[in-house]
């Protein structure tokens, strides 16, 4: 009995590890695109809200195994370095190729307040 208890709780883990992997995920990142420091960045919608995050000029925060479906819209929450807050609603599905599985959803913050949403990263730092 006492062995059993011992390897109960790896068979459980175990078989956690496999539902999950057999769950198709994707990540979600958040790109600082700005010359400036930005706070609290995360990304919102239904019930996920991604981790919140700071990030310097070019850095992302990447939040993993999310599941699928993506979402038709997302809400992009950070504040920028004077402590401004901002929120974008963006277009996601209608951004994505017809065929997304298993990749990443990346929002970038731009200079303009504006939000692009790619699953191909194609961030170039501003000059």
């Amino acid at each position: 009995m006492k062995n059993i208890l011992l390897v109960l709780p790896l068979i459980l883990f175990m078989t956690g590890c496999q539902t999950m992997s057999q769950t198709p995920t994707y990540s979600v990142v958040i790109i600082n695109g700005t010359s400036n420091t930005i706070d609290d960045a995360h990304v919102r919608f239904g019930q996920f809200e991604s981790v919140g995050g700071y990030l310097r000029p070019g850095i992302k925060s990447t939040h993993a195994f999310v599941p699928i479906p993506p979402p038709e819209k997302a809400l992009v929450v950070w504040k920028s370095q004077d402590g401004v807050s901002h929120e974008k609603t963006v277009e996601v599905l209608k951004t994505l190729p017809k065929d997304f599985n298993d990749e990443d959803i990346i929002f970038t913050i731009l200079e303009d307040d504006n939000v692009t949403v790619t699953n191909k990263p194609t961030f170039k730092l501003p000059k």
